[in-house]
């Protein structure tokens, strides 16, 4: 998904029917906000899925730019996170915090735990 689409599913959770032209240039930078703050979750469903972990928190730079965290996470949290930031622009709190709730069950939904060795470092060997 790109940022774009996101932003207009964003805007349809928000009530706003039309693009929104002056709440375009802060798609990229709160896309990239919600990124730097769900790496760890991206990194954890990564290797949960096998697939080879990120180096770095990646930076986009147009709406164009396909997101490149996992589709779940994207459309399940993503879309909540971009509607909270819309709302609490247009000074509705009461409805970015909901949103905001939405975007963090939607993290906490998305998120893979991995297994890996315990060690007991009070009993005895």
């Amino acid at each position: 998904m790109t940022v774009n689409e996101l932003m207009k599913s964003a805007l349809a959770l928000c009530g706003e029917g039309a693009p929104a032209p002056y709440l375009s240039a802060f798609g990229v930078p709160w896309v990239n906000a919600l990124m730097a703050e769900n790496f760890e979750t991206e990194q954890n469903i990564r290797r949960a899925a096998g697939r080879p972990a990120l180096e770095k928190i990646p930076v986009l730079t147009a709406l164009s730019e396909e997101v490149p965290y996992d589709e779940g996470l994207v459309n399940s949290a993503f879309v909540f996170g971009l509607a909270a930031f819309i709302a609490d622009a247009g000074c509705d709190r009461e409805l970015a915090s909901s949103f905001r709730n939405r975007y963090m069950l939607g993290a906490q939904t998305a998120a893979k735990a991995f297994e890996h060795a315990i060690f007991d470092c009070y009993g005895e060997e």
